[in-house]
């Protein structure tokens, strides 16, 4: 619950980190939706590194993809990473599910502004990782790349991620950012995007533009958060209070159980 990467243009982020889903608590999230038996795809995405809870992630997908599980094809699974190299490269050893790695930005010190997590592992060492391992058969590789106007959606960015990936056998998913009140970044224009897009295939980088689900319910791609602690603009919000009136409803309940019982 919560995350530890801290990017700046993430909800989740803000929040802050609050402890790791178990293994059964990663499945749980499959298993109980009506629609668990018409599911073609899983992606490990959302809130939280699936590389800081590496083995409950393991776990989860031993049991989608083992004989003795679900037996599905370790291909209908992607699990995404800010690019943590030690738990990536255990995962890449290990497993051959999908990997998406969240780039959003091609320049060190650019990126290092909005993901901390580039001062530890820095994006030029992700690809050198990745570039160890074969990507020509079914497992693939996708970099994820939200596009946020004036800052990461000129084509000098574009002109960086070719050269950065010449030759990694890969594909660019553009995302358009979903706004939150929370921070000082804006939506790159469809046309940006188009054009953006446009360069790195005509430059050999396959590249999508993904389509964008859940805004509307705060689920999209950056906006999940839980009703945790958070710091947002500066100021610790402590959910204590709404605990308190729960609990005092749950007594009042339990209350009215007994007389009922009586």
């Amino acid at each position: 619950m919560g995350c530890k990467m801290g990017c700046r243009f993430c909800v989740t982020g803000q929040q802050g980190f609050h402890g790791n889903l178990s293994a059964a608590e990663i499945l749980n999230q499959i298993f109980s939706i009506p629609e668990f038996y018409r599911l073609t795809n899983i992606v490990y995405m959302g809130m939280g590194e699936p590389m800081d809870n590496l083995d409950n992630v393991l776990r989860s997908t031993e049991v989608l993809t083992a004989s003795w599980g679900l037996g599905w094809s370790p291909h209908r699974i992607t699990v995404s990473s800010v690019g943590i190299v030690p738990g990536l490269r255990r995962f890449l050893d290990v497993s051959q599910c999908h990997v998406a790695v969240s780039l959003h930005n091609p320049f060190a010190a650019e990126r290092l502004d909005i993901m901390p997590m580039q001062r530890v592992y820095p994006i030029a060492d992700v690809v050198a990782l990745l570039r160890q391992y074969d990507w020509s058969g079914q497992r693939r590789i996708s970099f994820e790349y939200t596009m946020f106007s004036g800052l990461n959606d000129d084509l000098r960015h574009a002109a960086e991620l070719v050269r950065l990936l010449k030759g990694l056998y890969c594909r660019v998913n553009l995302i358009r950012f979903h706004a939150s009140p929370d921070t000082p970044f804006k939506t790159s224009s469809a046309q940006a995007m188009e054009r953006f897009k446009e360069y790195l295939n005509s430059h050999g980088i396959t590249c999508t533009i993904r389509a964008s689900r859940g805004e509307d319910i705060m689920a999209a791609c950056g906006l999940l958060a839980g009703h945790h602690p958070c710091r947002l603009n500066g100021e610790l919000r402590i959910e204590n209070e709404e605990l308190r009136v729960e609990n005092e409803e749950l007594r009042v309940e339990n209350e009215e159980l007994r007389v009922e019982s009586l």
